[in-house]
C-alpha cells in the first residue's frame, strides 16, 4: 500500500480531539494466507502519549495486532469498523477502515485514540472522502 495517495491522506486528515494514532496496515495475501503489516507504511502521532507509543511498537514488533485485525469484523466482514465509549472494558478508542483499489483489499486506515468517543462517524466521513478523492474505496461503518 506504499501509495502517494496514501501519503496525502495521511497528511491531510486531522484529528484535534486528544492524542491519537494514525496508522496504515498493508495487507498480503501469500499463497492464500493474509497477513498485515505497518513496517514501511505512513503514520502520524496526534499529541504522543506514552500508552498509543507503545500500542504502535506492539504493532511494529507483535503479531497479536495484525491478528485482531485479520481475526475480526474489519477483514472477515470487510467492513469499517470501531470501538467505542459504549463499548465494555474499552481502554482505547479505534476505528478501522478497509482500503480497496477497486474490488480488492489493500490494507486498513487504523486510528486509535487515547480515550474512546461516543462514535467515530465523523471521521469515517472524512476518511471515506479523502480516499474516493485519491483512487480509493471503503465500505460501511458497523455501529
Amino acid at each position: 500500500m506504499n501509495s502517494e495517495g496514501i501519503e496525502n491522506i495521511m497528511n491531510e486528515f486531522i484529528y484535534e480531539k486528544g492524542s491519537a494514532l494514525f496508522q496504515c496496515w498493508q495487507y498480503n495475501l501469500d499463497q492464500g494466507n493474509p497477513s498485515l503489516t505497518v513496517e514501511g507504511q505512513p503514520f502520524r502521532f496526534y499529541k504522543k502519549c506514552k500508552g498509543l507509543e507503545r500500542y504502535r511498537t506492539n504493532c511494529l514488533t507483535n503479531d497479536e495486532s495484525q491478528q485482531y485485525l485479520l481475526d475480526g469484523l474489519p477483514a472477515e466482514e470487510r467492513i469499517a469498523y470501531q470501538r467505542t465509549s459504549s463499548d465494555p472494558n474499552q481502554a482505547m478508542g479505534l476505528l478501522v477502515v478497509p482500503v480497496y483499489k477497486g474490488t480488492r483489499l489493500v490494507g486498513f486506515i487504523e486510528l486509535t485514540t487515547h480515550k474512546p468517543k461516543k462514535d467515530y462517524d465523523d471521521e469515517f466521513l472524512r476518511l471515506s472522502s479523502l480516499l474516493k478523492r485519491e483512487g480509493f474505496a471503503t465500505k460501511g461503518l458497523t455501529v
